[in-house]
């Protein structure tokens, strides 16, 4: 069985991406691959936990079953979130030059390894 941190370290060897994590229910990095070092996994985690829930209250009141994955773009990025077992959250941060149809291939591909190394 393969542990998450082999699992985030594929992930982040994906071009353009800044850091990969994977958030507990809490907003704590339980484990994290972080290749920018102006980014500091503690608040990175928790606000992407935030985030996480709020995409998760929003599918359920409108009653569309689970949120799975997102993609937030913004000018200087991209945040991926994939929803995990047990309220976890792996989230993805990458640069603009980041190809978001690679990255959320990537991610999907390999969100059952991520779910085995739990």
């Amino acid at each position: 069985m393969k542990k998450a941190t082999d699992v985030l370290d594929k992930i982040a060897g994906t071009a353009g991406v800044r850091a990969v994590m994977l958030i507990s229910g809490d907003g704590l990095p339980l484990e994290a691959v972080v290749k920018d070092d102006t980014l500091r996994a503690e608040e990175v985690a928790a606000l992407a936990r935030d985030a996480a829930a709020a995409a998760r209250d929003m599918v359920y009141e409108l009653e569309e079953g689970q949120f799975v994955q997102g993609i937030f773009e913004y000018s200087k990025g991209v945040v991926l979130l994939t929803n995990l077992p047990l309220r976890m959250t792996l989230a993805v941060i990458t640069s603009p030059e980041a190809n978001k149809a690679q990255l959320w291939n990537t991610a999907a591909a390999l969100f059952p390894e991520v779910v085995r190394a739990l």
